[in-house]
Parts: structure tokens; C-alpha cells; sequence
């Protein structure tokens, strides 16, 4: 607990240094043999060796040129607080040291020579480098280091010519930008957002492999991490010092707008529009390339558990959705019509951390339509005679119910008993159930018709999947309903004597509506006629 308390006190106590960020060092001074600086301004000359100024590690520069050096000893601090010249001056000398003797490939003496040369004609001095002090015996000429720091001043600001440009491009389009500005060399890829980026020379190629609307981002190089200080003596007024770095990082964007989504196929019910959650396998074809995309082995994508599935990758352009045939479809039948989408510029994507196309492909559920013809009796009267004649059996009415639980993606829409439609047949003793979902029901006769009798039986039937390529299943049943109909004896006796009479003539008639047709005669044999 001791040591993790330690660590703790010990980074608060880092931090705070860093953010103090107060450097103390001492001042040392080198020279080179050879090596003299003459100094001009109003009323103002001066000729000495030219100095080298180091604090501890660093290289610094006088920005204070003519000030005495009272000690050695110094304290910075990070930026230009301790600095004596407005922001647009400290600016400048930043950019100059920046680019000054510490800029790679420019580290010789004559480099530090025109940095601080550089340094001290901002300060308002006129300055020159000779052989021998006071101007005498050769010049040392260090133009040419001067004109190339000033140069990468004067183009520091400047970025490449598509900064801040603005595209739109298909996934998987290859570009090459040209930087007119010629300063692309000194950027670097910052943010390629997953996209395939190369400089070569002054070009940038890009290949977008990342869809999407972001900025692509290039970052100016520093060459290090150093910090700008501005160095004061310590406790005394003395010649100030500083140790100079670009503060700021500059950087250069590129807006893109790349199309490509992955593609997300959500399987659903024609009818009631919700998911089928089946293993359904398609395959999807490039309409553009004529070729299939393969993600695995087999170049077949399959919905999960959950009823969808979504590609690996991104893709762009014209595609067409086939569904397989043979495989289980449980209660639903093969969508034979191919589904053709683009996916582009006018597409409407879903973004949740990524970029999705929505596509729903439809399936019908198999039904089953049950097919009832009644028969049923009527009553002929002919000749003296009767007979019972076959009809069709109009408005006879029918209840269908749940035989069991009815199942319809995974939810019970009836239960075992549930009534499940009402049919009545019409005048040709015909009746047509609507669509009836997979499943087993059974079926009862509520009401008969025209004096026949009900049929108290109960038929059952099921309706079953036939194959993926049929969506209707057809039942057909044909059932007969009967008049009701008796038995009769007729006995023929002498009341006297009780004993039968023969060949008495018996006549039966029906009545109906008032009107008596005649539809039995016969004679008594032994006192007794028989009506059947």
C-alpha cells in the first residue's frame, strides 16, 4: 500500500514539473578558430569571436544581441513568457531557429552561423562573419544557409494545393492527388482512416478502401519534441537566451465521402412483415463483374438464429439476391424472384459504428385451403312411389377449430380448441375456408339444412407442408347429411273377435303445404302392411 501511495505522490509530482515547465541549466559558451562577427545598428558597433550557446543539452541562441552576460547561471521557461518582443516577432524567430542549425541536413557551422545571424537582424542588427575580428581578412559567406531557412519560413504556412478538398468516390476507387504547392514532402499521413495512402515524390495515392464520410488528415513533420524556453539568468539581469521550436503542428485535411455499406438481409414474412427466424441460405452476385461474392468456401450466405445476416465486407454497385432451393423452409415457400439492389450515392444507410444497407427479402407461409362438399336428401314423389334423392346441401354451417396448438414463427397464434373460422355452403352445397396455417384441426357441423339431419361426427384433417415451390395446399372432404326417416306397421283387426283382416287396402300420403300426394298403397296380408 506504502509503494502504490509512493507511485501515486510521485506522478502528481511529475505532473506538476511538467506544467510548471521551469529549465534550469548553465550557460556555456564555445568558439570556433576563425570565426568573427561584426555587429551594426544605430550608434552601435561591436566585433568579437561568434560564440556557441549551449544550456545543459540545448542549443540556444542570443536574442538579445549586445546585452551583457551578468551569470552563468539560467532558468527558461516553456513559450515566449520571458521573451521582450511582441507575438509577431517571437513567431519569427520560432521559424527561424525551427529551421535553423538543428533542421536535419543542416547541421554544420555554417548553418549555426546564419541562424543567429538571422536572429540578431531581426533584432534590428546588420551582421557579418569574417576571418579576423573587426572585419578584416576574409568574409565568411553563409547567404546561401540564409536563403534556404528563410525559403522553409516562407513556405512553412503554405499547405498542399488539395488541403481541404472535398470528395466522393466508390469503395475501392484508386486516386492520385498532385500537390502544385510542391511542400507535400514535408507532411506525413496522420489519419488514413483504413484507407491504403502512399506519397510518392509529390503525389498522394489513395486507394479507399474505408467507407464513409471523414477527414484525412496530414500532419506537418517536427523533426522533434523540443518545446520553445526562453532563457533568463538567474536572480540577475543577463543577455537573454532562447531555445526555439515550432509550436504549433500544422496539418492539412482531406474530406472524402467513399460509398459502400455492408449488406444486411433481414428474411421476412410477406404477410405479417415479421422475421422468420430460419437458417435460409442465398448467394449474391455482382450484376456489374457478372461474379459472385465469396466471403467463405462455398460463396453462400446464410441468416442466422436471429432471422438476418451481414457481409464481412463493404461493397458498391449493382448486386442481385437469389435465394437456394432445397433446404428447409419449414412452413414458408422459395422466393423464386431474384432481389436487384444498388447501392450508391442516393442509398439511405444505418449507421450504428457502421455503415449497413438494408435489405428485407420476403417469403410466403404455405397455407392450406379446405374444400367442403355437402350432400344431403330430399324427398321425391312420383307415381304413387318415393324416393330420396341426392342435393347439394345449401347453408349447412361448419366450426373449424385448433386440434392442437398452431404454430406461427415460433408463436402460438391459436391453442389446442381455439375456434378457428365459421363456414357456411352456399347453393351448391359448397364451402371454401380461408387460408388455414400449417397445422392439425378438426371440424364440426353447427347447423343442417332443408330438414336433414345434422352430422354430429367430427373430422379431422391436417394441413401439411408440401414442398418449397407451392405456397396453397388444397383438402378436399365430402360429407352427406340424411333426412331423418322411420319404420312403420300397420295392423289390421276385428275388434269383435280380435282376430286380423286381410286384404284391407292401406293409403299413405305426405302433406305438405296442404297438399296431399299419395306415396304408399298396399293391402294388409294377415292384418298386417308394412311401410318402409
Amino acid at each position: 500500500m506504502k509503494r502504490k501511495l509512493f507511485i501515486i505522490l510521485l506522478f502528481i509530482l511529475l505532473l506538476k514539473i511538467k506544467v510548471n515547465a521551469t529549465t534550469q541549466g548553465t550557460l556555456m559558451l564555445s568558439y570556433e578558430d576563425g570565426i568573427y562577427y561584426t555587429m551594426i545598428s544605430d550608434n552601435f558597433y561591436m566585433s568579437y569571436k561568434f560564440p556557441f550557446y549551449t544550456i545543459g543539452n540545448d542549443i540556444v541562441y542570443c536574442i538579445q544581441p549586445g546585452a551583457n552576460i551578468t551569470t552563468y547561471s539560467y532558468v527558461g521557461e516553456d513559450g515566449f513568457i520571458n521573451s521582450p518582443y511582441s507575438d509577431e516577432l517571437n513567431l519569427k524567430l520560432e521559424l527561424i531557429a525551427h529551421y535553423g542549425y538543428e533542421y536535419p541536413d543542416h547541421n554544420t557551422i555554417k548553418y549555426r552561423m546564419a541562424t543567429q545571424e538571422l536572429i540578431w537582424e531581426l533584432t534590428g542588427k546588420i551582421v557579418e562573419f569574417w576571418t579576423m575580428q573587426y572585419g578584416n581578412g576574409n568574409r565568411i559567406d553563409v547567404e546561401l544557409e540564409k536563403e534556404e531557412i528563410m525559403r522553409l519560413v516562407n513556405e512553412h504556412y503554405i499547405k498542399p494545393s488539395f488541403d481541404n478538398i472535398t470528395l466522393e468516390f466508390n469503395l475501392g476507387d484508386r486516386i492520385v492527388l498532385t500537390d502544385t504547392n510542391n511542400v507535400l514532402d514535408y507532411y506525413n499521413i496522420t489519419n488514413d482512416y483504413g484507407n491504403n495512402i502512399q506519397k510518392d515524390n509529390n503525389n498522394l495515392e489513395i486507394e479507399f478502401t474505408k467507407p464513409g464520410s471523414y477527414t484525412i488528415e496530414l500532419s506537418k513533420d517536427n523533426y522533434d519534441n523540443e518545446m520553445t524556453v526562453v532563457f533568463i539568468g538567474n536572480g540577475l539581469e543577463s543577455q537573454r537566451l532562447g531555445k526555439f521550436r515550432v509550436s504549433s503542428i500544422l496539418k492539412s485535411y482531406i474530406n472524402v465521402n467513399v460509398i459502400g455499406a455492408r449488406i444486411k438481409l433481414v428474411k421476412k414474412d410477406s404477410e405479417s412483415n415479421e422475421v422468420i427466424k430460419r437458417r435460409i441460405k442465398f448467394k449474391i452476385k455482382n450484376i456489374d463483374t457478372d461474379e459472385y461474392i465469396c466471403e467463405n468456401s462455398k460463396c453462400i450466405f446464410e441468416t442466422n438464429d436471429r432471422g438476418y445476416f451481414i457481409t464481412d465486407n463493404y461493397y458498391v454497385g449493382n448486386y442481385q439476391i437469389t435465394e437456394l432451393e432445397e433446404q428447409d423452409y419449414g412452413n414458408y415457400v422459395l422466393n423464386t424472384d431474384d432481389l436487384i439492389i444498388s447501392i450508391d450515392n442516393t442509398s439511405n444507410f444505418e449507421y450504428d459504428n457502421d455503415i449497413i444497407y438494408n435489405v428485407e427479402f420476403t417469403n410466403k407461409r404455405v397455407k392450406g385451403i379446405l374444400h367442403i362438399d355437402k350432400i344431403g336428401e330430399e324427398l321425391d314423389i312420383n307415381n304413387n312411389t318415393f324416393n330420396y334423392n341426392n342435393i347439394p346441401l345449401k347453408d349447412v354451417k361448419y366450426n373449424i377449430f385448433a386440434n392442437d396448438n398452431i404454430i406461427v414463427n415460433d408463436k402460438i397464434i391459436y391453442t389446442k380448441d381455439d375456434l378457428v373460422m365459421e363456414l357456411i355452403t352456399d347453393d351448391n352445397g359448397q364451402a371454401i375456408s380461408d387460408y388455414l396455417e400449417i397445422g392439425s384441426y378438426y371440424l364440426k357441423e353447427i347447423e343442417s339444412s332443408n330438414d336433414n339431419m345434422i352430422d354430429n361426427n367430427i373430422y379431422y384433417f391436417d394441413i401439411e407442408y408440401d414442398n418449397y415451390l407451392t405456397d396453397t395446399v388444397d383438402k378436399y372432404i365430402k360429407l352427406y347429411n340424411y333426412l331423418p326417416k322411420g319404420k312403420l306397421e300397420f295392423y289390421k283387426y276385428d275388434i269383435d273377435n280380435n282376430n286380423p283382416i286381410e286384404d284391407t287396402l292401406i293409403e299413405i300420403y305426405y302433406l305438405n303445404n296442404n297438399e296431399h300426394s299419395l306415396i304408399y298403397s298396399d293391402y294388409t296380408e294377415i292384418g298386417r302392411a308394412h311401410v318402409w
